[in-house]
Order: structure tokens, then C-alpha cells, then sequence
């Protein structure tokens, strides 16, 4: 998968279930540095770009996606200061 400029792998285990939607893991969330605001659905892959702000999109279900194909940091918005931390002011 693409990621910014970085190209990168993430495992996935598929379930013999139409419809079934891929689950990203809290292990794989924690490797891209995900920080993710669920009030405004967006997040910020620290890992990758300190700087891009992605929207997610929210199913009829609840559950927020993220793009698997292309570049995961498509439709970002760029930041003018880096993000580090929650506690950083």
C-alpha cells in the first residue's frame, strides 16, 4: 500500500463473509501512529506525515473507513505546524 511517499504491506485476514468489511487492527492503527478524532473523522498517521490531516468516512454502520487501495493519505489537508502529541501545546 501506499502511504504519502513511503510504500509500505499491512497483513490482512480475510473472513469467508459477504460484506464482510476488513477490520484494521489496533497493533496496525498504533504502527501508523494513528491519532483519530471521532467527533470530525479524521486522522493524522503520525508515523507517516506529522502534517496531513485525513478525513475518514463514516458507513451507515458506524464504522469510520479508510482507503486499503491508492494512497492512504488521499483527500488529506495539509497542517502548518506539525502534530506530536495530544498534550503538546
Amino acid at each position: 500500500m501506499q502511504a504519502g511517499q513511503k510504500q509500505g504491506n499491512m497483513e490482512i485476514h480475510i473472513h469467508d463473509s459477504p460484506q464482510q468489511p476488513v477490520l484494521v487492527s489496533r497493533k496496525a492503527l498504533k504502527a501508523l501512529g494513528a491519532v483519530i478524532d471521532f467527533e470530525t473523522n479524521q486522522v493524522i498517521y503520525k508515523n507517516i506525515d506529522k502534517k496531513t490531516v485525513v478525513p475518514l468516512v463514516e458507513a451507515p454502520n458506524g464504522h469510520l473507513l479508510m482507503p486499503l487501495a491508492g494512497n492512504l493519505l488521499q483527500d488529506g489537508v495539509t497542517r502548518q505546524t506539525e502534530f506530536l502529541t495530544l498534550n503538546d501545546e
